[in-house]
């Protein structure tokens, strides 16, 4: 099974939702659903890479969802993918509501590896760990995230880039870098948005090298974190196989 080149947009539930299994995905483009973006649980193992997600603020949720399992979160098997090169755009204003929580909610006991990605413009945690199971995953470290940029969230009062689980790991994480400008061409606009980065140079300040994910003959090499070249001509995006046209 290959799932390549797949939009999922104005979905009234998640745009997608693994319930376990191991299937991988890539370029996956995820536009304006009204709950999470990228869900999943019960013990899915798949990789992903090249994955955008862009929330529109009538009723969007989490970038990311990460359950393994909610009545049992130690259940086995445990959800555990791998991810690499995602850009998780979240809704920022607040003229529709408070909705667009956070980039990444991980929680329940998922394990994970998740690298060479954006965070930005939600509402509240850019990226949240919850439960002690959860917690356990990272400090066991079959739980890992790096290689990110966390930028533009925290617009509702009382919240942070990282809720106080996630502050006391990420924080000591030197390859995750908060505060600063991803150097995205156009992330916010609904209609006819850019992901790209304008340059290799204007990304996170051109000081955030990607990880090399494994070759395993899935993942692909790349320059920049994020899902997206600076290079036009590298735009997957591109093409009339997309439609951001609202209904």
């Amino acid at each position: 099974t290959v799932v390549d080149h797949v939009q999922v947009k104005d979905n009234k539930d998640d745009c997608v939702e693994f319930f376990g299994g191991t299937v991988d995905i890539k370029h996956i483009l995820l536009t304006s659903c009204a709950d999470d973006s990228l869900d999943w649980t019960f013990g899915w193992t798949g990789r992903a890479q090249y994955v955008i997600i862009q929330q529109h603020g009538d009723d969007a949720d989490n970038g990311f969802e990460a359950d393994n399992n909610g009545n049992n979160n130690d259940l086995l098997p445990r959800s555990n993918p791998t991810i690499y090169n995602a850009t998780v755009i979240g809704a920022p204003g607040t003229a529709e509501g408070n909705e667009s929580d956070d980039g990444m909610e991980i929680r329940e006991g998922t394990a994970a590896t998740i690298k060479n990605f954006i965070v930005m413009g939600f509402k509240e945690y850019g990226i949240d760990i919850s439960n002690s199971a959860t917690e356990q995953q990272w400090d066991s470290g079959v739980l890992t995230i790096a290689n990110g940029v966390v930028y533009d969230v925290a617009h509702i009062s009382g919240r942070d880039v990282f809720d106080s689980s996630a502050r006391s790991r990420l924080t000591t994480v030197p390859s995750i870098l908060t505060g600063r400008d991803p150097g995205l061409t156009d992330p916010y606009n609904i209609d006819t948005p850019n992901f790209r980065p304008t340059g290799l140079a204007t990304l996170a300040g051109g000081q955030l090298a990607p990880a090399t994910p494994p070759n395993d003959g899935f993942f692909e090499v790349t320059t920049f974190i994020g899902a997206l070249s600076p290079h036009v001509s590298e735009d997957w995006t591109q093409g009339a196989w997309t439609n951001f046209d609202r209904n």
